[in-house]
């Protein structure tokens, strides 16, 4: 084999890499959007476990927050929270996990 082609098939060889590149990142966007959850009782599954995962690593600033003390830390954990949850879920949804923090943080 000469030069020539050994070339040639080093330049195809990086071709068809870019075009699995490009396509695995498609994909991937795809997939993405794709897994937006959409029905209403899943996503009131994943606020309540997402807020019942808060609940388990955060208990001091939630049971302070349950006694009216809503500090910078209950804050920023429920806004940590609530981007986890939009980001899984359609945005008509995204309501339904404040109506989970009420309902598991400050009426408990």
């Amino acid at each position: 084999m000469d030069t020539g082609q050994l070339q040639f098939l080093v330049v195809v060889g990086f071709v068809a890499m870019m075009i699995g590149i490009v396509v695995s990142t498609r994909r991937r966007a795809a997939l993405r959007t794709a897994t937006a959850v959409e029905s209403p009782a899943l996503a009131r599954r994943l606020a309540q476990a997402l807020v019942e995962d808060i609940v388990a690593h955060n208990k001091d600033v939630c049971s302070r927050a349950r006694r009216g003390e809503r500090t910078a830390p209950f804050d920023d954990v429920v806004n940590e929270g609530r981007v986890a949850f939009a980001a899984r879920t359609a945005p008509a949804l995204h309501g339904l996990y404040d109506d989970a923090v009420d309902a598991v943080i400050l009426r408990r």
